[in-house]
């Protein structure tokens, strides 16, 4: 009995020892799953900050570029309207000197008209063409502007006398000799103007008054 009873312990260890060794082995082979993953992972995370940094480095490049493309659209734009005001300014001026040449023409013709007969059909003829000229020269903003009555003003007007004159107030224009002109509201030519002196007495003076420019 003592020996069947010992061989029954001898198996149960052996069976105890069996089983202790397979899951041991278990064990390992769980620890060499766990850490294989965990490797894996580790590599994939490597991979991944380096491409996180690839695409904050072409996210930064973008931007840079981005702002490149905004600078030299916006110095474009700028190139743009300076031409444009430079080829403006040009087309003004050219506008004023033609202007200048043809406003003596303007003024002749004006003073035939103030010597000439009406009724004439040279006359009115001659009478068209000077308003044809005006009209063409308005369409570039030429105006003409009267002067008689209004105050003196040195930044339109051009004094080349003074003169007494009975009920004018002193240092207003009594006569226009020569009309003045603008071109968009700017001064082109000031008016040529005879003035109102402190003087009430025409005798004292001796000065006449110069026709008025029509």
């Amino acid at each position: 009995m003592s020996s069947k009873r010992n061989a029954s312990n001898d198996l149960d260890r052996a069976m105890q020892d069996a089983l202790e060794s397979v899951e041991t082995r278990e064990r390992e082979a769980a620890g060499e799953m766990i850490e294989e993953p965990t490797v894996a992972d580790s590599t994939a995370s490597a991979e991944l900050a380096e491409a996180r940094k690839a695409l904050e480095a072409k996210t930064a490049e973008m931007a840079t570029m981005r702002d490149q493309m905004l600078r030299l659209g916006a110095d474009f734009e700028n190139l743009r309207k300076r031409s444009h005001r430079e080829v403006e300014e040009a087309r003004k001026m050219g506008m004023e000197r033609l202007a200048r040449d043809i406003l003596p023409v303007v003024d002749n013709l004006e003073r035939a008209l103030q010597h000439a007969k009406g009724g004439d059909p040279v006359v009115d003829g001659v009478r068209m063409v000077a308003k044809q000229l005006l009209d063409v020269l308005g369409q570039f903003g030429v105006k003409g502007f009267e002067s008689v009555g209004q105050p003196f003003d040195p930044e339109r007007h051009e004094a080349l006398s003074q003169v007494a004159s009975p009920g004018a107030e002193p240092g207003s224009v009594v006569a226009q000799i020569q009309r003045g002109y603008t071109i968009h509201d700017r001064l082109l030519r000031p008016a040529q103007v005879a003035i109102a002196s402190l003087e009430t007495d025409t005798s004292a003076s001796g000065a006449e008054v110069p026709p008025a420019d029509v």
